[in-house]
């Protein structure tokens, strides 16, 4: 506040009012490496965290932090927030990943599952089973003929499981 000097002709008693200005702080959502922040949020001392998500290519959304490496979320859609100070939060990330499971589906010797991102190489590990000769992988446990070989790429959107498919010799 700022008090200036006031003079007057008059020199009956005068009456100042305080002119009072609110305290409102800035409440920003920083994407973090994502898409679709929300926008500020600006004019009080507290607000209600915005629904609105941003998205990131590889990753879900677990809501917001005020610290930007965070792992995981303090703050998520509906919480209340009161600020002291400009405030932004951070969306906080995970990736994504899925695990990429194989079955012998009858036989020995499957590769190991992989795990830890969404892509993959299909192993070139071929499992065994008397009597039978190893045809490739399919999604389909009861597959008679095979979608996936040994080196082939896969992109998974949920945990997945290739079944060895086998034929018999002629």
């Amino acid at each position: 506040s700022q008090i200036t000097e006031y003079s007057s002709m008059s020199s009956s008693n005068q009456t100042l009012y305080a002119h009072w200005t609110p305290i409102t702080y800035e409440l920003r959502f920083d994407a973090n490496g994502g898409t679709g922040a929300p926008a500020t949020q600006k004019g009080s001392l507290s607000y209600t965290i915005s629904s609105t998500q941003p998205s990131r290519s590889g990753y879900t959304f677990l809501g917001w932090s005020k610290n930007s490496s965070a792992s995981s979320a303090s703050y998520h859609a509906g919480d209340s927030i009161s600020l002291s100070s400009n405030t932004t939060l951070y969306a906080v990330w995970k990736k994504i990943t899925y695990t990429l499971t194989y079955s012998a589906n009858g036989g020995a010797g499957a590769p190991p599952s992989q795990n830890g991102d969404t892509s993959y190489t299909i192993s070139y590990t071929e499992p065994t089973r008397t009597g039978y000769v190893f045809a490739g992988w399919s999604k389909n446990n009861s597959a008679t003929s095979p979608s996936y070989y040994g080196g082939n790429s896969i992109t998974l959107s949920s945990n997945t499981t290739l079944y060895a498919v086998w034929e018999k010799p002629e």
